[in-house]
C-alpha cells in the first residue's frame, strides 16, 4: 500500500508538471501568434501605403507620358516644315545658279563672236596693207615717204593687237576667278545641305527610339500592374491563411506551429516579392530620366539645325549678291580669249580643281548595287577590308558609302575606293566618318579628281589616327597646298604616304622637308614621282631626309631634276646608305 501511495504521489506530481509545462507552452505559443498578427498588421499598413505612392507615382508617369508626346508631336511638325522649307531653298538656289551659268556662258560665246569678227577685220586690214605694199615696193624709188609712213602704220597696229590680246588675257583670269568662285560657293552650299540632310536623318532615328523607348515604358507599366495585381491577391491569400491558422491553432497545437512556420514563409515572400516591385520602380525611374535627357538633346539639335539654316540662307544671300555685282557691265567689258594650247586640257592645277564642266560618269543603279549588296547585307561590325575599286562612284554614291562604314566603325581596317570619281565634296564628306574609324590602318582615295581642299579634309580626319599606316592619295588633282595640309597634320602612325602623279612644286616639296626636320610621323617609304617639284624643293628634301633615318624608300621619278638636285640626292645616299632613290 505504501508503495502504491508513493507511486499515486509521483504520478500526481508528474501530472501537475505536465500541467504546468503544458500552461507555459500554451502562453509561449499565444504570444508567438499575437506577435505574428502585430507583425502582419504591420506590413499590411506598409503595404498599403507603399501601393498608394506606386498608384500616385502612375498617376504621375501618365501625365509626364501625355506631356512628352505632345513636344514629340511638336518636334516631329517642326521637322517636316524644316526640311520642306530646306528643299525648297536649295531647289530654287540651284536653279539660280543654273541660269546664272547659263547667262555667263551667253556672254562668253558673244564675246568670243565679238573678237573673231575684231580678228578678220584685222586680218583683212593687214591684206590690204600688204596689196599696198606691194604696191609701193614696185615704185619704191618715187614713194619712199609714203612706205616709211606705212610702216609707222603698221606698227601701231601692232601695238593695239598687243594690247587687245593683254586685256583678253586679264579677261580669261577673271572669268575664271569667278568660276573658281562660284564653284567653291557651289561646293559649300551642297555641304551645308547634306549635313542638313544627315541630321535631319538622325533626328529621326532619335525619334524613333523614342517612341520605342514609349512602347516599352507602356509594357512596363502593365507589367507593373500586373505585379500589383499579384500583390492584392497575395495579401488576400495570406489572410485567408492567417485565418485558417487561427481557426487550426485552437483544434490542433501542432497545426498551429505549422501554420506559423507556413506564416513566416508567406511573409519571407511577400518581402521578396515587395523588393522585386520596388526595383522594377527604380528601373522605371532610371528609363524616365533616360527619356527625358534624350528629349532634351533633341531640342537642342532642333535649335543646331535652325542656326545652320539661317547661316546657310546667309551665306546664299552673300553668293547671289556677289554674283549680281560680277553681272554688271564696265566700262571696258572682258573679251573671251580665243582657245589656246591651255583650253584643251593643259590646264593649270587650280584651274583643273575647280573646273565647271562635269568629267563623272554616273555609275550605273543596277551595278551600283551589285557592287555594294555585300556590305549591305553584312551585319554590324564584321567587314573589316572596305573595297570599291573602279566603281564610277561619284558624289551621289556617298551617302551609301558614309552609311555602310558607319554600321562598321570598330571592325573596318582597310579602306580602298580608288579609281572613281569622289572629287572634293565627296571626300569631304566621307572625312567625317574617315574620323570615327578608330581601327583604320590602310586608305587609298588615289584617282578621284580630288583637290587641296579634298586633301585638307583628310589631314584633319587622319592626324589624330594612332593605327594608320598607309595614306594613298596618287592620281589626283593636288597641289602644294594640299601636301602642306598633310604634312603640318602628319599621323604619328604613319609610315607610308603616296603622292604620285599630281601637281606638286617645290612650295610643297619644302613644307613636307620641314615636317620631316621636326619628326613628324614614322615614314618608310614616300613616293612623289610624276609631279613637277623642282631644284629648290629637291635640295630641300635631300636634307631633311639625311636627317629622317627612318625613311629606306623614296620615289622621285617624272621630276624636273638638275644637276644641282642629282648631285644632293647622291650626297644623301652616301650619308645614308639603307636609303633607297628612284630617279
Amino acid at each position: 500500500i505504501d508503495e502504491m501511495q508513493k507511486t499515486h504521489e509521483r504520478h500526481l506530481q508528474e501530472v501537475e508538471e505536465h500541467e504546468k509545462t503544458w500552461s507555459r507552452d500554451r502562453d509561449a505559443k499565444s504570444k508567438a501568434v499575437k506577435e505574428l498578427q502585430k507583425e502582419l498588421q504591420e506590413v499590411s499598413a506598409a503595404r498599403d501605403h507603399e501601393v498608394a505612392a506606386l498608384k500616385d507615382k502612375t498617376r504621375e508617369f501618365s501625365k509626364v507620358d501625355a506631356q512628352l508626346r505632345a513636344e514629340m508631336k511638336e518636334l516631329q511638325s517642326e521637322l517636316t516644315r524644316r526640311n520642306s522649307m530646306n528643299q525648297k531653298a536649295k531647289n530654287d538656289s540651284e536653279a539660280a545658279h543654273l541660269r546664272e551659268i547659263e547667262d555667263l556662258q551667253d556672254q562668253m560665246e558673244s564675246k568670243r563672236k565679238e573678237t573673231q569678227v575684231l580678228r578678220r577685220k584685222m586680218d583683212e586690214e593687214m591684206a590690204d596693207k600688204d596689196t599696198e605694199r606691194d604696191g609701193l615696193v614696185r615704185a619704191a624709188r618715187e614713194k619712199d615717204r609714203n612706205m616709211e609712213t606705212l610702216v609707222v602704220e603698221m606698227e601701231s597696229l601692232k601695238l593695239k593687237s598687243n594690247d587687245a590680246t593683254q586685256r583678253e588675257t586679264r579677261s580669261k583670269h577673271q572669268l575664271r576667278e569667278l568660276q573658281d568662285q562660284v564653284e567653291v560657293q557651289r561646293e559649300v552650299a551642297s555641304k551645308s545641305t547634306r549635313d542638313l540632310q544627315k541630321e535631319c536623318e538622325t533626328l529621326g532615328i532619335e525619334i524613333r527610339d523614342l517612341q520605342d523607348l514609349a512602347e516599352q515604358r507602356q509594357k512596363q507599366e502593365q507589367k507593373l500592374r500586373a505585379e500589383m495585381d499579384d500583390l492584392q491577391r497575395a495579401r488576400q491569400r495570406l489572410l485567408d491563411q492567417v485565418e485558417e491558422m487561427q481557426r487550426a491553432r485552437s483544434n490542433d497545437k501542432e497545426s498551429s506551429a505549422d501554420a506559423a512556420r507556413e506564416h513566416k514563409r508567406s511573409l519571407e515572400m511577400q518581402g521578396a516579392e515587395l523588393e522585386t516591385f520596388k526595383s522594377n520602380a527604380t528601373d522605371h525611374a532610371k528609363v524616365e530620366h533616360t527619356w527625358r535627357e534624350e528629349v532634351t538633346l533633341l531640342k537642342t539639335a532642333k535649335d543646331e539645325l535652325q542656326r545652320r539654316n539661317e547661316h546657310q540662307e546667309a551665306e546664299l544671300t552673300e553668293l547671289q549678291a556677289r554674283i549680281s555685282k560680277t553681272r554688271n557691265p564696265t566700262d571696258n567689258p572682258p573679251r573671251t580669249p580665243q582657245p589656246s594650247r591651255n583650253d584643251y586640257g593643259l590646264a593649270t592645277p587650280s584651274a583643273m580643281e575647280t573646273s565647271m564642266v562635269p568629267d563623272t560618269p554616273e555609275a550605273d543603279p543596277e551595278e551600283w548595287k551589285t557592287a555594294i549588296a555585300q556590305y549591305e547585307a553584312a551585319a554590324a561590325n564584321t567587314i573589316v577590308d572596305f573595297v570599291l575599286v573602279n566603281k564610277r562612284a561619284s558624289t551621289v554614291n556617298v551617302i551609301s558609302i558614309d552609311t555602310i562604314l558607319r554600321r562598321h566603325l570598330q571592325s573596318v581596317t582597310r579602306i580602298d575606293i580608288s579609281y572613281n570619281y569622289l572629287r572634293n565634296s565627296g571626300v569631304i564628306s566621307l572625312a567625317y566618318v574617315f574620323k570615327s574609324l578608330a581601327n583604320l590602318v590602310h586608305l587609298d582615295i588615289g584617282d578621284n579628281h580630288v583637290g587641296d581642299s579634298g586633301a585638307a579634309a583628310i589631314a584633319e580626319a587622319t592626324c589624330s589616327s594612332k593605327k594608320l599606316q598607309t595614306l594613298a592619295l596618287g592620281g589626283n588633282r593636288i597641289s602644294d597646298p594640299g601636301l602642306t595640309a598633310i604634312s603640318t597634320q602628319m599621323a604619328s602612325s604613319l609610315s607610308t604616304l603616296n603622292f604620285n602623279f599630281n601637281c606638286v612644286a617645290d612650295e610643297g616639296a619644302i613644307s613636307l622637308a620641314n615636317a620631316l626636320r621636326t619628326g613628324s610621323g614614322s615614314l618608310t617609304c614616300l613616293y612623289l614621282s610624276g609631279n613637277s617639284i623642282g631644284s629648290s624643293g629637291i635640295q630641300e628634301l635631300a636634307d631633311a631626309v639625311s636627317k629622317h633615318k627612318s625613311l629606306k624608300q623614296i620615289y622621285l621619278r617624272g621630276n624636273p631634276l638638275d644637276s644641282g638636285a642629282r648631285s644632293a640626292l647622291e650626297k644623301v645616299a652616301q650619308h645614308h646608305p639603307s636609303l633607297v632613290i628612284f630617279v
